[in-house]
């Protein structure tokens, strides 16, 4: 917060009246909400919590008289041009001493550039600022020329009421004219929200200078034009309210493009938060309470919608937070799903978080079925639910150690989604375990929506880590914990890409790879006796020279063979994988630019043998394409089909 007040203070930024009043200032608001980007709009709603932009539009005019803000928030009401109407930094610093609205956007726009490296607190702050400032500047009484103050302080009546001319602009011509006081915005933004698309991208170019010149050429022939004293009468309401609302729509559609700007990420779309190491989405100071959300636009969503929600959440210190609760926005209230909460020993949680030198992201995989109608945002979050940091001390939130990131480099960081209203008729118990190989692109994300689509909801427990062999798996906390968590119906064991060849080349040099995956099996069949277990097939790539083999098909025969080999030592069986990716490779390109870990569509094809191998039956009715063409789509389902179902 001090380094907030601080670097706005050094705008040196006079108190104007209050520009537009609470009706002009929330549609401004409610309309510029309307025309965010999806990321933009999931960024901000993590500050905000979900509170519509609109009731934040007067705040700076409610706490203008409270210290600190008279003075770090004075002067940001208004702007200056010269009498040509332009308003270049010189002369708004001449005039103000850069004391206004426009240099105040223009600080904003460079200072939130690291937004999610900032407290939670002071970015909430900045939003409420620019709702704020953006409308105020185009208020026509709080337009200023160096040749003409245009404070419009004197005296006037209206319809027989007197009052300030200044106050006439800021709400009396507008609450006229619409017949709406300040409790009236949601039907003055559906009033106002017209312009199409070309309308709207004909306003909103350039930035804050740039829109504030625009104004001020709307506003300069109204100006003196209004004697001290006089006696308005509903003609010069009428006359009026077209510049008013115009100023209205301009700065609604401006202040969508300024919050766009600063708060869209072009790597989140349709509530998908792939992510890559430069942009990394980072939480620091989590207390027991504080929660990482999650939302994305969305209609109207009726009673009885399916969600799918994951998260991958990985510790930067062991003092960030152990337990996470999972929870859904729903009714008025945030609730959890109460078949995937249990209990460590120390809290309740939907999953929790380990060593940060373990370097092992926790991932929290679900569906939930909506009990109430959702309109405009669908939310979930990840609330910490017990005062416990991953060391087992006491949280705290100044500790350097106490930050957790969402897992990138192609990994899915988070996925939030309706899934439709369709009921699933089975419910499966399902594991998995494995590296890159899984995570790249969400495999599991995948798999999930590809399920509820035919009638099955996969309660998925997951531990996923870069790299891993069966042996290193066998030492992790999160593998031996999903291990015995549950009664598993199937389960599959994706180990590291080269050792099932490596163990087919070298049967008694690589037993150990035997021994590992085994040990795995009785791991799982310790609490599952009945599970289903697979060992994944992955598929040969012709990156690191094919892996270290000879040729690509030496590299396919050999992970072949030692898929064998390790199924009838564990008593398990095959999933095929590699088999769907030697039949399709040649059609479509599966591989991510490393010519080895799965692009989406070998994530895709990797879900759709998993899919069904799990229900043993053919894909039938719509489904969903998970980002893909719909015919590289269908052709990989039918691949799969083929490779698992022999059809």
């Amino acid at each position: 917060m001090k380094r907030f007040l601080l670097c706005i203070s050094m705008l040196g930024l006079s108190l104007c009246a209050l520009g537009w009043g609470r009706l002009g200032h929330s549609t401004i608001a409610e309309i510029a909400q309307r025309h965010l980007t999806p990321s933009a709009r999931a960024n901000i709603e993590y500050y905000t919590h979900g509170t519509p932009l609109a009731e934040y539009a007067s705040w700076m005019d409610e706490v203008a008289a409270t210290p600190p803000f008279d003075k770090e928030f004075a002067g940001w009401h208004a702007s200056v041009a010269t009498p040509d109407c332009q308003s270049p930094l010189y002369v708004r610093k001449a005039a103000r001493g850069c004391r206004d609205g426009v240099t105040a956007m223009e600080f904003f726009r460079e200072y939130l550039k690291d937004f999610r490296q900032m407290p939670d607190s002071v970015v909430l702050q900045a939003i409420k600022c620019m709702v704020h400032i953006v409308g105020d500047f185009h208020c026509p009484a709080h337009v200023r020329y160096t040749d003409e103050r245009n404070e419009l302080k004197y005296k006037v009546s209206l319809l027989g009421r007197e009052g300030t001319l200044h106050a006439v602009w800021d709400s009396g011509i507008i609450q006229l004219a619409s017949g709406l006081d300040y409790r009236g915005w949601r039907e003055y933004a559906d009033r106002l929200d017209t312009w199409d698309e070309a309308a709207i991208a004909s306003v909103t170019e350039g930035w804050a200078r740039e829109w504030f010149e625009d104004c001020a050429r709307d506003v300069r022939p109204y100006i003196r034009t209004v004697p001290e004293g006089a006696e308005l009468d509903r003609g010069f309401v009428d006359a009026h309210i077209g510049l008013a609302e115009l100023e209205l729509r301009k700065a609604s559609y401006q202040l969508a493009k300024a919050l766009n700007t600063i708060f869209s990420d072009p790597l989140i779309e349709s509530g998908i938060w792939f992510l890559d190491k430069r942009t990394a989405v980072e939480r620091s100071g989590l207390m027991e309470g504080d929660a990482i959300e999650f939302a994305v636009p969305v209609d109207r969503l009726p009673k009885g919608t399916w969600v799918e929600f994951g998260v991958s959440l990985e510790c930067k210190g062991d003092k960030a937070p152990l337990h996470y609760m999972v929870e859904y926005y729903d009714g008025g209230q945030w609730v959890s799903d109460p078949s995937r909460i249990y209990n460590d020993g120390l809290s309740d949680c939907s999953f929790y978080t380990v060593s940060s030198s373990v370097r092992h992201p926790s991932v929290y995989l679900g569906t939930y079925c909506l009990r109430s109608e959702v309109r405009d945002t669908l939310k979930a979050r990840c609330r910490v639910c017990s005062s416990y940091a991953v060391d087992r001390t006491p949280l705290d939130a100044f500790a350097d150690g106490n930050k957790v990131y969402l897992r990138h480099k192609k990994s899915m960081g988070a996925f939030l989604k309706p899934l439709g209203t369709v009921r699933p008729s089975r419910t499966k118990e399902v594991l998995l375990i494995g590296n890159s190989f899984t995570y790249y692109y969400g495999e599991p994300f995948i798999l999930e929506e590809i399920a509820m689509s035919q009638g099955l909801r996969l309660n998925l427990s997951i531990s996923l880590k870069g790299g891993q062999s069966y042996r290193q798996h066998c030492g992790l906390d999160l593998t031996r914990f999903g291990c015995t968590r549950g009664r598993y119906d199937f389960a599959f064991i994706q180990g590291q890409s080269q050792e099932p060849a490596q163990l087919a080349a070298d049967p008694d040099g690589k037993k150990d790879v035997c021994d590992a995956y085994c040990e795995l099996c009785s791991l799982i069949r310790s609490v599952s006796p009945r599970a289903r277990i697979y060992v994944e097939n992955t598929w040969g790539y012709p990156g690191a020279s094919n892996g270290g083999f000879a040729s690509l098909e030496e590299f396919d025969r050999l992970l072949d063979e030692g898929t064998t080999m390790l199924a009838a030592a564990a008593g398990s069986r095959k999933s095929l994988v590699g088999q769907a990716f030697t039949a399709s490779r040649e059609r479509y390109e599966l591989l991510d630019t490393d010519t080895k870990h799965p692009g989406l569509a070998g994530a895709y094809l990797k879900a759709c043998v998993v899919y069904l191998t799990i229900s043993g039956k053919a894909f039938r009715g719509d489904v969903p394409c998970c980002g893909l063409p719909e015919e590289e789509a269908a052709y990989l389902r039918a691949q799969a089909e083929k490779v698992v179902l022999g059809r």
